[in-house]
């Protein structure tokens, strides 16, 4: 049995690149944004990319073959193209290595998927990139260099049993920022063969009779994947010993996965800032560290890479485009 949830692709912005396949299921929407494929152990398919740019200019582009890979809160997220491919993204070969796409253009790209013969049930989700050969870089004592990038999913699907489970490994109080904002950290992963959504119930009684449940829909995690998810606590949790009850569980998943665990909160921690402080507050940068899996990154649709470098050192940030469809990776 294989879970139905969403996996991110891009779609272009003005003056960008965007990314389609080349065929698709009419009667599948999903497979407009991204690929999908049932395959058989030791079978291989060849599908097409095509790469619209809307700009003005021909823009060279590398075409790399990356691995996915759950992000920390959830969803799909995609290698760097230098990182070393350690998992599905193995099974991709594209065509070309570099294209070139010529302004107001649709160009096609060619890829190959080969499926090892031993390969497990389940859904294996891998990416294609498509990055700027050549970063424009910007003058002046502190210097700006663009780089656009975009991945397509491609998910191979080998039939058999994929099954849903999740296990729940240990839950602990942490807060989400600097200002002590609670948080209660699950580790959670999808020891199933099939990407899913996990519906996540948090059940916690403490201190002077204290009880509050929360629920909430995660995004994808993929198979063989475990990950620390910080779930916002919608209120302040007082220093104390609390007894911390955890369910996971799915669409299509026989029965839930439960945890219960006595956890000891040592200082207080705040609820969440109120609507107008939440309303002026700058949004956050996100960072390496936002993500905790060193140097992978969220790539689920077209991103542009600012480095900024000058006496002041150096600072890489990424802007998430738009993004069809939900999930994921998610």
């Amino acid at each position: 049995m294989h879970a139905t949830v969403d996996v991110a692709a891009a779609t272009p912005e003005p003056g960008g690149i965007g990314l389609a396949p080349a065929h698709f299921d009419p009667n599948t929407p999903r497979t407009r944004a991204y690929f999908i494929h049932d395959v058989a152990p030791g079978q291989s398919y060849s599908d097409t990319v095509i790469v619209t740019n809307t700009g003005a200019s021909s823009i060279d582009l590398h075409v790399n073959p990356v691995d996915a890979l759950t992000g920390v809160t959830t969803g799909a997220v995609y290698a760097n193209r230098q990182d070393s491919v350690r998992r599905w993204g193995a099974w991709v070969t594209p065509s070309a290595s570099e294209v070139t796409a010529p302004p107001q253009t649709r160009t096609p790209v060619d890829f190959t998927v080969h499926v090892p013969s031993d390969a497990q049930p389940g859904d294996h989700l891998a990416g294609i990139a498509f990055e700027n050969a050549h970063p424009q870089a910007g003058g002046g004592t502190l210097s700006v260099t663009t780089v656009t990038r975009s991945v397509i999913g491609v998910l191979t699907k080998v039939g058999g049993v994929a099954g849903i489970h999740f296990h729940i490994d240990q839950v602990r109080f942490a807060p989400l920022a600097a200002d002590q904002q609670a948080s209660v950290v699950v580790s959670l992963g999808n020891d199933g063969l099939a990407l899913a959504k996990p519906n996540l119930q948090v059940v916690l009684s403490g201190p002077n009779g204290y009880q509050r449940t929360v629920e909430m829909v995660l995004d994808t995690v993929l198979p063989g994947d475990t990950i620390a998810y910080p779930m916002p606590w919608p209120e302040q949790l007082a220093a104390g010993t609390y007894k911390a009850t955890v369910i996971a569980g799915a669409s299509g998943m026989p029965s839930p996965t439960t945890l219960s665990s006595t956890v000891t909160l040592a200082s207080a921690l705040v609820g969440p800032p109120s609507p107008t402080t939440a309303a002026n507050a700058q949004p956050a940068l996100l960072t390496t560290s936002d993500q905790g899996h060193g140097s992978w990154w969220i790539i689920p649709a077209v991103v542009v890479a600012l480095v900024i470098g000058g006496s002041g050192g150096a600072l890489l940030t990424w802007r998430l485009a738009r993004r069809s469809g939900s999930g994921g990776g998610g």
